[in-house]
């Protein structure tokens, strides 16, 4: 703020307020940029030991078993189910 200030009253050329602006901005960026790092770093955390499954989380849904699947799945040939009920 203080350069675009000095610009207005002739202190500073238009230059030197681009390259402040550029220079904010590249900070901002940076910024966001670490934000999304540190983010991502800490859902890998918690996959690696875990943490992101639904029990970790403490979803409301319904969890998946492998056993009841299997018995669902048991007799279908290809997707088709060939029991004859």
């Amino acid at each position: 703020m203080q350069i675009r200030n000095e610009a207005e009253f002739g202190q500073r050329a238009l230059l030197d307020v681009l390259n402040a602006q550029q220079a904010l901005f590249d900070a901002r960026v940076k910024m966001v940029s670490a934000q999304h790092d540190r983010v991502v770093a800490s859902c890998s955390a918690l996959a690696s030991i875990g943490g992101l499954s639904a029990d970790g989380l403490n979803l409301d849904v319904e969890r998946y078993d492998p056993t009841k699947n299997l018995e669902r799945v048991r007799n279908l040939w290809i997707g088709l189910d060939t029991s004859d009920e």
